[in-house]
């Protein structure tokens, strides 16, 4: 997941960067990776700040983080 996130930003994805990035924080949690986890939420928060979502990826962002 960390991976499809990054090549995601690289081309300028922020939907698909963000689905990967909620994917990777779920896999880290359940690991026990919360630095990672950590790391990846803080990226995430910049792309929901940034608006660079669209209103469907906003909801799923929503839904798993109320």
């Amino acid at each position: 997941m960390n991976r499809l996130a990054v090549d995601a930003s690289a081309i300028g994805d922020s939907d698909a960067e963000a689905r990967a990035l909620l994917d990777a924080i779920w896999l880290n949690i359940d690991a026990g990776q919360r630095p990672q986890a950590r790391s990846h939420g803080i990226r995430l928060k910049a792309l929901v700040k940034e608006r660079a979502l669209s209103s469907s990826v906003m909801k799923l962002v929503g839904e798993r983080f109320r």
